[in-house]
């Protein structure tokens, strides 16, 4: 019998005293960095906390304690036995949708520019690089929840929208086809060449 989905209000992080009322996974796939992440993430003062070795004993977690289920999930890109991207893939396709939607910040060391695109399209919020400290961790954190990020559903990406910057007006030059009544390139000044 399936459990029926009930899915949570986003709680938008403005402030530290915040983080009080938000539920933390995090997992973590280096056995010595279980006990200090979890430190870290303790310090916090999050509601709950949870660090994990694991990416299945994770996966179980999500999927059989709906109460349980975090407001942010802090992903090892190098988790074993499922990596990052494999999990954040499986997350984001889940048909519950407060499940699916939930905000992962993924932790990469030796982070390449395709590790860290590959991490983006499989619909990781953000990206945090090891080493890193305790104030970047919050910093990422805290910015990830504090977002209103909206959740896009297309046949080639599952995941929050990947646009930050949003111009109310973009002032450029038009570069779309049935964009030219909108941008129409000076004539040339009589004498100057084309």
């Amino acid at each position: 019998m399936a459990l029926a989905a009930v899915k949570k209000a986003k709680i938008r992080v403005r402030k530290v005293e915040d983080l009080e009322r938000i539920s933390v996974l995090a997992i973590e796939g280096t056995p010595p960095m279980v006990g200090v992440l979890g430190g870290i993430l303790r310090s916090f003062r999050f509601q709950s906390v949870a660090v994990l070795g694991s990416s299945d004993e994770a996966w179980l977690r999500l999927n059989i304690e709906p109460s349980a289920r975090p407001d942010i999930i802090l992903l090892d890109w190098h988790a074993h036995p499922v990596d990052g991207e494999a999990f954040v893939r499986r997350l984001r396709h889940v048909e519950n949708a407060a499940l699916a939607e939930t905000p992962v910040v993924a932790i990469i060391a030796n982070a390449d520019r395709e590790t860290v695109f590959a991490a983006r399209d499989a619909g990781v919020n953000v990206v945090l690089l090891r080493p890193f400290s305790a104030a970047q961790l919050l910093e990422k954190v805290m910015w990830t929840l504090g977002q209103d990020t909206p959740f896009i559903r297309s046949e080639f990406y599952v995941g929050p929208d990947r646009r930050r910057f949003r111009a109310a007006e973009y002032l450029g030059e038009k570069r779309r086809i049935g964009e030219t009544e909108y941008y129409r390139p000076e004539a040339p000044h009589s004498g100057e060449t084309v």
